[in-house]
């Protein structure tokens, strides 16, 4: 072997080894180099070879056509050969990262918690507060009613808070809670006072993951834990009195969240997208609120029953 040929391989190691210290330290800007040096290279463009002669470009054009498609071939194979490896060992982290596993359901007492079975469950809306929601309709300022949280997740849940949430904590004169079915009963009157204005923070420090209806005024209510889905305590009943001014706008919503474990690891990472999250909570398509009809909805009720009458009528008319 030739003395430049020694040379020209140890120069060829050198801007390897270079290249590969570079690409570890600034891979983002090191890669995305390395491509271009490539690409460059298989259609022939160098800095050396443009300060020797300026007749490249007047070359026939099927070789500049193959050379192109060397430049692609190569780029393809620079980017199997170190983006996708480097993509497929990179964790696959979620939008909500640290937003918990999705496995609690809040709706009312009496409903199966199916949103496509119960009549009461609304979907698509423009206001957050009533979208994807079950939607309790109440007549009055005072209004009773029963929750369910039930976990739907195959572990224990622990330390779950229901939360209590107004769109307008002016119109709020109080909130009766006491558990009818689970952990000991632990009734609790919430005034105004016990709800400061904010959005609530799951049990590892995050905050609840974009939700539409905080920031706004809510207060905590313990309920304990809850079994495994399918264990005979899984689900949590709560009987709830609000006295407020329905009547003037008043919405209460009603949203839940703890933490949970892998099974015989203590407080260990979940099964989820995160795979350092111990949160747990309802989706925010798993939830309730609590309204009264606004007039608009229930002008629209009565005139389609009126409607519906007014047809039966007509009917009987026309009979024989």
């Amino acid at each position: 072997m030739s003395g430049v040929g020694i040379g020209s391989s140890r120069r060829t190691l050198a801007l390897m080894g270079g290249f590969v210290a570079a690409a570890t330290v600034a891979p983002a800007v090191v890669i995305p180099l390395g491509f271009v040096v490539v690409a460059s290279s298989a259609v022939g463009i160098s800095p050396g070879r443009i300060a020797r002669s300026r007749g490249w470009t007047r070359q026939p054009h099927w070789k500049i056509m193959r050379r192109a498609m060397l430049a692609l071939l190569a780029t393809l194979l620079v980017t199997m050969a170190v983006v996708v490896p480097a993509m497929a060992s990179s964790p696959r982290i979620a939008p909500d990262a640290g937003a918990g596993i999705a496995r609690l359901r809040v709706y009312p007492y009496g409903f199966s918690g199916d949103p496509a079975v119960d009549p009461i469950y609304v979907g698509a809306d423009p206001d957050p507060w009533i979208e994807d929601s079950w939607i309790l309709n109440v007549t009055g300022d005072l209004a009773t009613f029963g929750l369910n949280v039930t976990n739907r997740h195959s572990f224990q849940a622990y330390d779950i808070r229901l939360r209590i949430a107004v769109n307008d904590v002016s119109l709020l004169n109080s909130v009766s809670l006491t558990i009818t079915q689970g952990d000991a009963p632990n009734p609790q009157v919430l005034p105004p006072a016990s709800f400061p204005f904010g959005t609530p923070t799951l049990a590892n420090g995050a905050a609840w993951p974009s939700h539409g209806i905080y920031a706004t005024w809510y207060a905590n209510y313990s309920l304990g834990g809850l079994g495994p889905l399918g264990s005979a305590n899984d689900t949590v009943v709560i009987s709830v009195t609000v006295d407020g001014g329905f009547t003037d706008g008043l919405l209460v919503h009603f949203d839940a969240d703890g933490w949970t474990v892998l099974e015989n690891q203590g407080r260990s990472p979940i099964m989820s997208d995160d795979p350092n999250d111990t949160n747990i909570r309802n989706p925010n398509s798993a939830d309730t609120t609590v309204r009264i009809p606004s007039v608009s909805s229930v002008a629209l009720s009565a005139a389609l029953a009126g409607l519906v009458v007014m047809l039966g009528i007509r009917r009987k008319k026309k009979s024989p």
